[in-house]
Formats: C-alpha cells, structure tokens, sequence
C-alpha cells in the first residue's frame, strides 16, 4: 500500500493506492477529512463518492511468452521492429529518482510539452509526484535510440502492482519517424512488463480507458495488449464531520449536473 496526505482547498486528503481490502481498517487510522482510495473494488462505504471508470490488466504471473503471444499480431510486429531498429531500455526506480532529481524535472518538462501540442490535461502533479517518489512508489521507464527519449513512462506501485500514471511519446515529422515512437512505445510497455515480472510484481495495469466500445486512439493503442478489461473504481470517503460534508456537497454537484 501507498498512501500519503496532502491539502486541498483546506481539506486534508489522504490518498491511499493499492488498498487491498482493509477498508474499514484504513479510514479508521486515518487522521484526514477525506480517504481517497485509488481503484478499488465498490465496497458500499457509507459517506462515500464512487467514481466508475474501467482499466486493463495483464497478469505478470503467466509465462512472459504467454504474455507476448496474447498480444496483437501489429502490437507483435512493433516490438520486434523496435528492437531491430536498436531501441534501448531504461529503468529507474525511486531510489535512482531521488539520486538523480534531472530525470523527473526533464520528465515533466517533455510531459508539459507534450500536453501543450496535443491539446490535452495536463494532470502532471508535482506535489504528489514527490511524495510517491518519497514513498518508493515512483517508477520511470524511457525508450531510446542515439540519445532521443521516443516514449517514456511514470508508473506508480507498490512492489506487487504496478499502474501507469503518466505517458509522453516525442512524434516527428517525418512518417517513419511516427512508426518509431508508436513502436518503441510498445516496445516500451513490453520492457517494463518484463522488468516488472523479474522483480516479482504480479499485475500491470494500464492507467484506464475511456471507452472500450469505442474506443479513441490511446485506448486502442493499450487494447493491442489483450489485456483483461476491469472495473476501477475510485472512492472518496468522509472521515470526519467536515469530510462527510465535502462529500454530501459533491453529491448534490453531480446529482444537479445529471438532471440538467
């Protein structure tokens, strides 16, 4: 388990990954306003907010060629592609990101970059990026060639588990350019699941989908990997008196939105 507590709006959160089932245990040694539980099956917590998304998995307890071979024919052809054209792999675990604080702070800068050109979120949290770092739960994964990070992960986890938090890939011009960071990320993917396996993670989870019946472009991307489609939830509990009032506020918010 991580967990850790941080302030916002002046409520003190305690965000808790890789729970297990000691719910009630949790919220009970809590000193926080609200628990904020981080994909965890729907236990039916009083004074709680569920918010329902889903995710794939891959389980790392299988055999790594049966993994390979799950696998899509193209997601396949990428990774062997990838390790022709030489690209090499990189891992470093908290210890190395705290030895090393450049490879979060140049991860960041590519990731705020990144954000801008595609137009997306940027959902890159410094604050709590330090405390999962903190906590050795942090874990960052590039995929190379001639000095050029193509792809690069964050992925969060516990020692049993791992989830990916945050993706930047570097796209050129140039179409070849474009198939060589699609594949050296895949590649990438692959890597991680494989370093992961050999230090006795059991699960790889890829960071969510939003839609598996229509997919966009990212979600088919991690579709590729067959991996097996999950409910992941996310629970924001009341602890105390002012918790359970936040949570009684969002409550009203969602439910006078959903009637709009």
């Amino acid at each position: 388990m991580i967990d850790f507590v941080y302030k916002r709006r002046g409520v003190t959160v305690n965000a808790v990954w890789f729970a297990g089932r000691n719910y009630a245990d949790i919220i009970k040694n809590s000193c926080a306003d609200i628990v904020f539980f981080h994909g965890i099956d729907d236990p039916g917590l009083k004074n709680s907010v569920v918010m329902v998304q889903k995710t794939l998995k891959t389980d790392l307890r299988q055999p790594p060629e049966k993994i390979f071979a799950e696998f899509g024919s193209t997601c396949r052809n990428g990774i062997r592609r990838a390790e022709r054209e030489g690209i090499t792999f990189s891992y470093y675990n908290a210890a190395a990101l705290i030895a090393n604080p450049r490879l979060m702070a140049e991860f960041r800068r590519e990731f705020d970059e990144f954000s801008r050109i595609k137009g997306i979120e940027n959902l890159f949290n410094p604050s709590a990026m330090a405390r999962y770092i903190d906590k050795g739960g942090a874990v960052l994964t590039k995929a190379s060639k001639d000095g050029i990070d193509y792809a690069q992960h964050v992925l969060v986890t516990d020692g049993s588990s791992a989830r990916l938090l945050h993706s930047v890939s570097k796209f050129r011009d140039q179409q070849m350019d474009r198939n060589l960071t699609g594949n050296a990320n895949r590649l990438l993917h692959w890597k991680e699941m494989e370093y992961m396996q050999s230090l006795g993670l059991q699960m790889y989870d890829w960071g969510g989908i939003t839609d598996d019946q229509k997919p966009n472009g990212v979600d088919f991307f991690k579709m590729e990997f067959h991996g097996l489609l999950t409910p992941y939830n996310n629970v924001l509990v009341g602890k105390n008196l002012k918790g359970k009032v936040v949570i009684f506020i969002i409550k009203r918010l969602w439910r006078n939105e959903s009637s709009v």
